[in-house]
């Protein structure tokens, strides 16, 4: 009975240790990818003209034009999305977006966020 109990607390002091490990392993690797992250989004580089931040955990990338102050949504053109594009808003995944500038360029599908409504969303969708 004694030998029992002492095996499932060493197990359950096992996993807590590993699970620490793992979280500042995680901490760690953010740190080093990212100029800053908030959990959600992680900012990858930021100078006079734009910020590239990634949402974490998927293939999204969001680009701050700081001149023109717009920011865009990058989905990579590949069979793990796809698109409709209508006139005045583009379905990306079955997600819409209501937007009415979207294109594509650099093998990404670039849609302009125009509303923080819009940018919220895809925090909230795409990291769940």
């Amino acid at each position: 009975m004694t030998c029992n109990r002492f095996r499932e607390a060493h197990a359950k002091l096992h996993r807590t240790l590993n699970i620490k490990h793992l979280r500042d392993m995680n901490k760690n690797l953010m740190d080093a990818l990212y100029v800053e992250h908030d959990g959600k989004i992680g900012v990858l580089s930021s100078d006079e003209r734009k910020v590239v931040s990634q949402v974490i955990g998927t293939d999204l990338t969001l680009v701050y034009d700081k001149k023109e102050g717009d920011t865009y949504l990058l989905i990579p053109l590949t069979r793990n999305h796809k698109f409709e594009c209508k006139g005045s808003h583009i379905i990306v995944d079955g997600k819409r977006f209501d937007s009415d500038i979207f294109f594509r360029k650099d093998a990404c599908q670039w849609i302009q966020m125009q509303s923080n409504e819009m940018l919220s969303m895809v925090a909230q969708q795409y990291t769940r």
